[in-house]
């Protein structure tokens, strides 16, 4: 850790200065809950500066001040340190962001006075590349510029979603960074209202740099005040704000030599000061203008005109009286400037997949909704243009496209110049990433295919899109059986017989603490092994699964599993991906994910994502990120052939239902409510839904806990696995619950709000199940407030205190009793959650 000694005069004065602020308002508080908030509350923002000052300096202050105040007189040293320590752990996951020298400056001046370079090690902690990135992507984000993570070999980390998910957010951008501490920052040029000039500089390559530079000297313009950054390549972004009035795309080799590339709308650079892991960054110029200082200006003329020429004008007069490759005139023909890929063998079966997807396209495009219709042709065009990337003959796509497009924005009334950049942007990134289109046949089917398809075409040849009109070939897809060739194969019918179908999508679902993630992990052990399962039949299956929450406690569970069971084979077919892909937006990581499976040669019979939550991303889970979460699901289990099994959680004010949007429920084709015993190792699972069978069973699981090792001061190390399962009594099922009232309901909100807000990680139970709880004084103090907001205007002041002490505590009871907020005792104090 870097001491204030190390740190510059100025950053030690302003943590002072906020450290006796704290002070002060921990010192204000008249009662003893409120000044132990405020105090965890002062340590939490005095554990950000936790390098610019000692901790030690922050403590004894923070010690000093609680002891002083007749608030907090009676608090036993124990408390103290605990909120004090609580609080600062909490603030140095949230460093303030520091101006700090770059990588390379750091090396160029050596280690510190006095410490030889060995001792020094290759570079200070405080200055790693995770923290440089994490600096810069927080000081690009407050100047206005949408960021987001990129790996190290320039893709971005969410690849299908980076666009929607590029913010200026800083609590946002400090978790991704965090999480993903190898990511570098990238800059969204759309959202930033950015225009960058790529030149690059390559061995056996012609030399960008020097081109641009030499446009810029044809036309007298030094571009002063244009932010310049140097990258680690040898290139240079010449950085600019977007035309006013006017957005551009991307628009490779617009410039008129190879090595020049423009980035707009729909592209994206690593930002400035990004650094790479072994030191080199993307640094600014020396003397040049920088994003932080405020927006660049815009380019200037000379450059604008090259760059229009390389696009179409606004227009579709004369379509196809443009020869193809003109850009004078017309715009019916795909730009020369877009890149091109090789074709490719592609099946008969490959192509007419292809074209249901180019069919849906076009009829999204042409019935995009007002508010959406840019975003809709963008996404569309660039779709398209992954099929023409992926090898699909598609002679005459980019035309009907962008007629569509084209008429699409002249029925809402949008600039055309726009609409065609907004389109050649998305079909400029779709060329660059070609759609997978499953196996692809030998070279010597290329041409029956390309046959084939040009028949098609030829019969379903059309003037104009029309959204009610099927323009392309679907025949062999929608194929009629007879009556009595209609069968079905009985030995596909279950996973696990009378409870998990062979295919679909399931869930298994309950309250935080009720043991459902033990029951996935027995059922997928169950189906890996062929073992049989609560003593009915298993079709054994490999399983693939998705550990997105708590891929930690998992590997403690299989080693537990392992020791229970010496008998079951090492290369059992189970495999775990320990990431949370992006299920919350169509299509999310669903190409990603089903590539990874099918490059490792599994072809799973289950897949269990645990838990839906975390899959969802920043989507909504009760509106349009659920209906994608269902879509995605279904769509993952169409692509194996399989069931997908989800783990999710019940809902606040009902826990026999699902939580989130209805259209979950009505998706599912097995539903498993699982319910945890009073003071067991026990949980009830009860089949609430199997279609096309009674779902009258109950089941009984029993956990016991196992050591799997011990820890570097002689502790046990255990987990708890799931020993049996048995039928239960006929009874052993429970009555829904009834609507919270009014009261509980305002009080499970507060709570809400204070657990996202104040909320800490705890364990409860004896096992290493973790809740996010909060502290009933803090939803004390925040249920106070909502009620005084609906007190009468002639409500006295005693009156109102009465009332809030009493709905309070009646309140809590009855909610405990109802199990919809769930208490218990932590470091002292009472703690609530909501199950």
């Amino acid at each position: 850790m870097t001491t204030h000694a190390n740190q510059p005069a100025a950053q030690r004065e302003d943590a002072l200065e906020k450290l006796n602020s704290m002070k002060a308002h921990v010192a204000a508080q008249k009662n003893y809950s409120a000044g132990l908030a405020a105090l965890e509350e002062a340590a939490s923002e005095m554990g950000r500066y936790v390098g610019v000052l000692e901790q030690s300096e922050i403590t004894a202050a923070l010690w000093a001040t609680a002891r002083e105040i007749p608030a907090l007189k009676s608090i036993n040293n124990k408390n103290l340190d605990d909120a004090i320590n609580r609080g600062l752990e909490n603030g140095k996951r949230r460093p303030v962001p520091m101006p700090l020298p770059s990588l390379h400056t750091a090396r160029a001046a050596g280690p510190p006075e006095g410490i030889n370079a060995k001792e020094a090690g290759s570079i200070p902690a405080s200055l790693s590349p995770a923290s440089v990135n994490l600096d810069a992507a927080l000081t690009l984000g407050r100047a206005g510029n949408a960021v987001f993570p990129c790996g190290t070999d320039k893709r971005p980390t969410f690849v299908a979603s980076w666009r929607a998910w590029s913010t200026t957010d800083e609590n946002i951008l400090r978790e991704a960074f965090e999480r993903h501490n190898a990511a570098v920052p990238a800059i969204d040029c759309g959202k930033s209202n950015l225009l960058v000039i790529d030149a690059d500089r390559k061995p056996d390559a012609p030399d960008g740099v020097a081109h641009f530079v030499g446009l810029c000297a044809a036309n007298n313009d030094a571009l002063h005040g244009v932010p310049r950054v140097n990258t680690p390549g040898g290139g240079v972004h010449y950085i600019f704000s977007q035309p006013e009035g006017e957005t551009l795309g991307n628009s490779p080799g617009a410039l008129g030599g190879r090595g020049v590339d423009a980035r707009g709308v729909g592209g994206y650079i690593l930002a400035p000061s990004a650094t790479l892991p072994d030191g080199r960054c993307y640094e600014y110029a020396e003397g040049s203008a920088r994003l932080e200082n405020g927006p660049p200006p815009p380019p200037p003329q000379w450059l604008l005109d090259l760059l229009r020429r390389g696009k179409r004008p606004a227009t579709i007069k004369n379509k196809s009286s443009a020869p193809r490759g003109e850009g004078a005139s017309g715009m019916g023909a795909q730009p020369d400037n877009f890149p091109t890929s090789p074709p490719r063998a592609l099946t008969p079966e490959q192509i007419e997949h292809a074209w249901n997807i180019a069919r849906r396209s076009l009829d999204n495009t042409a019935n995009a909704s007002p508010g959406t219709s840019n975003a809709t042709i963008n996404k569309e065009a660039h779709t398209l243009a992954g099929l023409v990337a992926a090898g699909v003959p598609a002679e005459g796509l980019y035309d009907k496209a962008l007629e569509a497009a084209m008429e699409r924005a002249a029925k809402g009334g949008n600039d055309p110049r726009k609409t065609q950049a907004t389109f050649d942007s998305g079909w400029t990134n779709g060329l660059a990433n070609p759609l997978l289109l499953r196996p692809q046949m030998p070279a010597a089917g290329v041409k029956a295919a390309q046959d084939s398809v040009a028949r098609a075409m030829a019969r379903q040849e059309v003037d104009r899109v029309e959204v009610k009109r099927k323009h392309f070939p679907v025949a062999g897809r929608f194929k009629l059986e007879a009556w009595k060739s209609i069968t079905f194969d009985k030995s596909e019918e279950w996973l696990v017989k009378h409870i998990l179908p062979r295919r679909g999508v399931a869930a298994l679902y309950g309250k935080p603490g009720s043991y459902k993630s033990f029951v996935a992990l027995y059922i997928a052990v169950s189906i890996a092994s062929g073992r049989q399962w609560a003593g009915r039949r298993v079709t054994q299956a490999p399983v693939v699964y998705l550990a997105a929450e708590g891929a930690a406690g998992l590997r403690k569970r299989k080693v537990g599993f392992e020791r229970a069971h010496p008998e079951l084979s090492s290369s059992v077919p189970f495999y775990m991906i320990a990431a949370a892909p992006n299920l919350g937006t169509a299509p999310g990581d669903v190409g990603a994910l089903g590539e990874a499976i099918e490059g490792a040669g599994v072809a799973p019979g289950l897949i269990v994502i645990d838990t839906l939550a975390q899959t969802l991303g920043s989507a909504d889970e009760n509106g349009s990120g659920m209906t994608a979460f269902v879509a995605n699901a279904g769509e993952i289990a169409s692509r194996f052939k399989c069931l997908v099994l989800i783990v999710h959680h019940a809902g606040l004010s009902d826990d026999k239902r699902l939580r989130g949007h209805s259209s979950l429920s009505g998706a599912l084709d097995t539903t498993v409510l699982c319910e945890r015993a009073e003071r067991d190792y026990a949980a009830t699972l009860t089949l609430q839904k199997l279609k096309d069978e009674g779902s009258d069973i109950c089941l009984v699981a029993r956990l016991s806990r196992i050591v799997i090792g011990q820890d570097e001061d002689g502790d046990d190390i255990s987990t708890l696995i799931v020993e049996t399962i048995d039928d239960a009594a006929p009874n052993a099922k429970v009555s829904r619950a009834k609507s919270a009232p009014p009261t509980q309901r305002l009080l499970m909100a507060v709570i809400a709000e204070a657990i996202e807000r104040d909320g800490k990680l705890i364990r409860p139970y004896n096992d290493d199940t973790t809740v996010r709880a909060v502290s009933d004084n803090i939803v004390r103090s925040h249920y106070y407030a909502r009620i005084a907001e609906q007190a009468e205007p002639d409500e006295d002041r005693e009156k109102l205190a009465n009332r809030q002490r009493r709905n309070f505590s009646r309140s809590v009871e009855a909610a405990i009793k109802a199990q919809r907020v769930n208490a218990a005792e932590h470091n002292g104090r009472r703690v609530l959650w909501l199950p």
